[in-house]
């Protein structure tokens, strides 16, 4: 069986979680590291057992000649790096967003499909275990028609920290909504599982923190697809603690995931009608809850944290790469998150 060979670009970046959670398997070998501080590179090449480390990615293509390259510089790189890796014959998983228009994700698209490679972007959310539960139920039916879908990131990024220093900028600020930008891919990609494309879409950006080095810091926006399925898409600096929150609600029933505290509650038609039916639903999210609590203090104690969906997403597109079969993120998931982000975007839908 023939190892993949792996190399990493950004392994400094603060995206660079790719390194931690590389995929443990005997197929793939971590060849090389890439980045613009010599010291860095050679720290986690070291680190990571890498067998070189660069400050030239294009230097790393021609003498590696790697199976695979993850791409997790700041975005704004992210198409001329890629445009190389993918001319270059490798396969390219790419950090989000994965470009700053979907016009440049259309070109690169383009690329891999001549060069015969995959393409993806890292979807780290859709793969962990509370939404996989959620997904699965709604699937199911457990919550009968869907009619809701709500995303909502409660964030004190504005006051300080890498997103808020005015003394080192973080790259995200020059996107196109700014830092917000760095999360609209969590919150389409996440809202397309459930709607099927945005007929009517309603945007309102806002400024509400005052620091100056935001675009904006506040998002809320309503989505209608063709269904009449509504999506909330709620991005806030001004609400605590701090929080990242799926809501699904359907005819019969609703799920309400938290993922910085994980725990999936699940409120259906249960046992005992009209009356006893919300007790049985009290009952059952109580032993969740309890559930919820064991599993987080195991987690904490295996130091496993929301990024096992960023491992299992490595780990089922390497399979991916090694079967020829499609990526688990697709061509058309990320397309379509691409859609959103532009229609959010877009000036004829602000309010």
């Amino acid at each position: 069986m023939k190892t993949l060979k792996a190399a990493i670009i950004g392994a400094g970046n603060i995206t660079g979680e790719h390194l931690k959670f590389f995929p443990d398997r005997e197929d793939v070998e971590l060849s090389a590291i890439c980045d613009l501080s010599p010291s860095l590179g050679s720290y986690f090449a070291k680190k990571y057992n890498a067998s070189h480390s660069f400050t030239d990615y294009r230097e790393m293509l021609d003498v590696v000649r790697p199976d695979v390259v993850h791409v997790c510089t700041p975005p704004h790189v992210h198409f001329p790096i890629a445009k190389d890796c993918l001319e270059a014959g490798t396969h390219v998983i790419c950090e989000k967003p994965i470009t700053l228009t979907r016009q440049e994700y259309l070109d690169l698209a383009d690329i891999a499909n001549s060069n015969q490679r995959i393409l993806t972007e890292d979807h780290t959310y859709r793969f962990t275990r509370e939404f996989l539960e959620l997904e699965s139920l709604v699937n199911e039916g457990a919550f009968g028609t869907i009619r809701e879908v709500e995303i909502r990131f409660s964030l004190d990024i504005a006051e300080g920290g890498r997103y808020g220093s005015s003394d080192l900028p973080h790259p995200s600020h020059g996107l196109p909504a700014g830092v917000l930008h760095d999360f609209l891919p969590h919150m389409t990609y996440l809202t397309n599982r459930f709607l099927t494309s945005g007929e009517e879409i309603r945007a309102c950006w806002r400024q509400h923190t005052g620091n100056k080095l935001f675009k904006h810091d506040d998002l809320d926006a309503i989505v209608i697809d063709p269904a009449g399925r509504h999506g909330r898409l709620r991005f806030t600096c001004q609400q605590h603690p701090e929080a990242f929150q799926v809501f699904v609600r359907g005819d019969e029933g609703w799920g309400e995931l938290e993922y910085f505290r994980p725990f999936l509650r699940v409120t259906k038609s249960r046992p005992g009608g009209s009356k006893l039916g919300p007790l049985v639903n009290h009952v059952y999210n109580g032993f969740e809850l309890v559930r919820a609590g064991v599993i987080g203090i195991k987690d904490k104690i295996m130091q496993r944290s929301v990024y096992e969906g960023l491992v299992k997403f490595l780990d089922l597109t390497y399979d991916a790469i090694r079967d020829g079969t499609e990526p688990p993120v697709t061509h058309n998931d990320i397309d379509r998150s691409l859609v959103l982000i532009d229609q959010l975007l877009e000036e004829k839908n602000l309010v």
